[in-house]
């Protein structure tokens, strides 16, 4: 085994510049499939991850505005209900921020209970501070401890930063910020308490069908009823994400491709030079073993360190724009 890699390793110097274009064919399919892996594994794991760490409702239900104590006694009769929470979401509002404005804009009035978003930065609502969206934060540049204005309301300060999978974030959506019902009671208008979602999380997911039915069957008197599952959101998500996984694998196949016939049409070329110094090898005694293990190792010690350098180069490329990419998916 030690001659026949001797003996590779000597043709492999022998042929430096053959070697190294064959490194570099190799490092760029690597990069390119590291590319497509990383993000495609981002996207295809992102959201039950970023839905986990949110505590993402089984079930979210809009309606049109109606008393809380009215869609309270409706939650509470449904079965197999762990626990549930409300909250007002207003649309159309104006926010600016340091010369950053939207006419767009949603705010969600929460109460107590659990929230359905995870705070990446800063605390929960408190007070008359103010929760954004990450990625709001992020494209106007705002970070816990900055301001923001509500239609005409005063400044208020920004105390956390969060992300719910539930919705791609800003840009591709509207801005949405979320504030304590203390500051929407005292800088928005008031309006009796009302409330228009209801976020439901069951003890037992795999029942989610019978509450659905129930749900429906008790939602009489409201109107604009909508229902949507957490296994819905995923199927939104995973649309958008499907789009681009699917472009990069037809990138990476193309390149595979590619890079396939080249490293064919080289080796038969290869071979076709070899083939006197081959039957050299079988006149003064080689074997047809040996002659082809030294042909692999000397495949080996070209790929391997290339598919190295491209795999490192492709996870490198990938990790920023992947990253950024599950930013706007709010995973």
């Amino acid at each position: 085994m030690s001659g026949a890699l001797r003996e590779a390793w000597a043709n492999v110097r022998a042929r430096r510049g053959r070697a190294l274009l064959n490194a570099v064919g190799v490092v760029l399919v690597a990069t390119m499939l590291a590319v497509a892996t990383t993000v495609a594994f981002g996207l295809l794991t992102g959201f039950d991850r970023s839905a986990n760490e949110a505590d993402l409702p089984d079930v979210t239900v809009r309606f049109d505005e109606q008393p809380a104590s009215s869609v309270r006694s409706r939650i509470v009769a449904l079965p197999d209900l762990e626990t549930y929470s409300l909250r007002d979401e207003i649309t159309g509002l104006t926010l600016n921020s340091s010369g950053d404005s939207a006419d767009n804009g949603v705010i969600e009035a929460v109460g107590p209970g659990r929230r359905g978003y995870a705070i990446v930065a800063g605390h929960d609502v408190r007070g008359r501070g103010v929760v954004l969206e990450q990625g709001l934060a992020d494209a106007w540049g705002i970070g816990v401890g900055g301001t923001i204005h509500v239609d005409n309301s005063p400044p208020l300060p920004v105390v956390g930063l969060a992300r719910a999978p539930d919705n791609v974030a800003f840009p591709l959506a509207a801005p949405h910020l979320y504030l304590s019902l203390a500051a929407y009671g005292r800088y928005l208008p008031h309006r009796g308490r009302k409330v228009n979602i209801a976020q439901i999380w069951l003890r037992d997911p795999g029942g989610l069908d019978a509450v659905l039915v129930q749900a429906r069957m008790s939602s009489y008197g409201l109107s604009g009823l909508s229902l949507i599952t957490r296994s819905g959101v995923r199927v939104l998500i995973d649309q958008a994400a499907g789009i681009v996984i699917a472009l990069l694998g037809a990138l990476s196949l193309i390149a595979l491709l590619t890079a396939a016939a080249m490293l064919t049409a080289s080796a038969s070329a290869e071979i076709q030079r070899r083939l006197r110094s081959v039957g050299v090898w079988r006149a003064v005694g080689a074997s047809r073993g040996h002659v082809a293990q030294v042909a692999a190792l000397e495949a080996l010690i070209v790929a391997v360190p290339a598919a190295a350098l491209g795999v490192a180069v492709g996870v490198l490329l990938a990790a920023g724009p992947s990253d950024r990419l599950l930013g706007l998916l709010n995973q």
